[in-house]
């Protein structure tokens, strides 16, 4: 009987053994970073405030590495507004270029805080229209120029209350504009 226990576990670790080496044949070992290292994130487990998901970015960031967790997991130094674990698996990871073609990239502005939340400033405004939703009713929405970043976004006039006196310099430029009546501007 111990004979036959000895064949059969012997098998099992040799079965083992082909297995592991099929399945590593079609493996790469895992990115390494190091800590300082700038690296992309993937969104896919993380909301943002995009109103769908298809349209939002598919990499967040670039972000610093703080530490190597393990070979597979890294820490990463996120925003304060993020609240989420900064521990990331290396599958969710890209590095990002050190040395990006002429004007491929600009260093985003870092946010300013406003009564203890974090906010970008506001650049120029390009334009405005309404929204239609549900039964919330339409929303006024801006096309905002950001310091700082080369791509302008659209976000609702409640996000702006900030930047008032660039909303009315938009509306003297443009009245025909769509506008909040009787805003607080």
């Amino acid at each position: 009987m111990q004979e036959l226990t000895e064949y059969v576990r012997a098998e099992i670790l040799s079965a083992q053994a082909r297995y592991e080496e099929q399945t590593n044949r079609h493996r790469a070992p895992a990115r390494r970073y190091r800590p300082g290292q700038l690296v992309w994130l993937n969104d896919r487990n993380i909301r943002t405030l995009r109103p769908q998901k298809k349209l939002d970015w598919k990499n967040l960031g670039p972000f610093k590495v703080l530490e190597a967790i393990s070979a597979h997991a890294y820490k990463l130094e996120l925003p304060a507004s993020m609240k989420i674990h900064p521990v990331f698996n290396v599958s969710l990871l890209q590095p990002a270029a050190t040395n990006p073609v002429n004007g491929q990239v600009t260093e985003p502005a870092p946010p300013v805080e406003v009564e203890g939340l974090e906010e970008w400033e506001v650049e120029d405004i390009l334009d405005s229209r309404w929204e239609r939703r549900g039964r919330g009713g339409p929303r006024l929405k801006y096309t905002v120029k950001w310091i700082g970043y080369d791509e302008p976004t659209e976000e609702p006039a409640e996000y702006l209350d900030h930047a008032r006196e660039i909303v009315r310099n938009f509306h003297r430029r443009y009245p025909h504009k769509p506008r909040l009546d009787g805003a607080r501007l």
